[in-house]
């Protein structure tokens, strides 16, 4: 899962809400939570939106394996 899906999950809000306030379609979020690469003019847009440094929105979250 990547760190942005992870936190798009954790807001509380509906993705389409989330993509709204970015000013992208729902379809462009759903491939950026994907892992499609993301533009360093949306990444800071969405860290905004979502309250956090553009960092935390790149990469993977480790899974845990028990």
């Amino acid at each position: 899962m990547t760190n942005l899906k992870s936190k798009l999950k954790a807001c509380g809000e509906r993705q389409g809400v989330i993509a709204r306030k970015c000013g992208l379609s729902d379809t462009m979020l759903s491939l950026y939570s994907n892992g499609l690469r993301i533009p360093p003019d949306v990444l800071a847009r969405l860290a905004d939106v979502l309250n956090c440094e553009p960092a935390e929105l790149v990469g993977n979250v480790e899974e845990v394996t028990a």
